[in-house]
């Protein structure tokens, strides 16, 4: 394995661990979603005042808010194909294919990459309302 191979692996490495936790953040921020309705459902139906009442009522929405902002599903689906495109790449250049000489793939990377940092999902955006055109 030569050094691009070497980076090229320990690039795929990284994307498929930002890809794993941005899967399992969402899943986490749902899990905690559901299980703070269930626990106000439960609280408010056995009557009981309690303070902690009202956080978790907010939870969900707090949630809802987090996830639309930092975009775990997009970000992950991102992480996962910048992973596939790569590791597809390191296949080719570890097989020894035809026209896969280090200049090569390091010419294939830094299109992926540049291809990649287009359709980079960003952070959530606040809506806006329909404005009339200027006459």
């Amino acid at each position: 394995m030569n050094e691009t191979e070497r980076r090229l692996s320990g690039d795929v490495e990284h994307y498929l661990k930002l890809a794993r936790a941005n899967y399992f953040a969402l899943w986490g921020f749902y899990a905690l979603s559901i299980g703070s309705s269930i626990a106000a459902t439960f609280l408010a139906a056995a009557k009981r005042d309690t303070p902690l009442l009202p956080v978790l009522t907010a939870i969900p929405g707090v949630i809802l808010l987090i996830t639309s902002t930092f975009k775990f599903n997009a970000r992950s689906q991102w992480h996962y194909e910048k992973k596939r495109r790569l590791d597809s790449l390191l296949r080719l250049s570890l097989a020894k294919a035809q026209a896969t000489s280090e200049a090569e793939v390091a010419e294939k990377w830094n299109r992926i990459d540049e291809d990649m940092d287009r359709s980079w999902p960003g952070w959530g955006e606040l809506s806006r309302t329909a404005q009339k055109p200027v006459d």
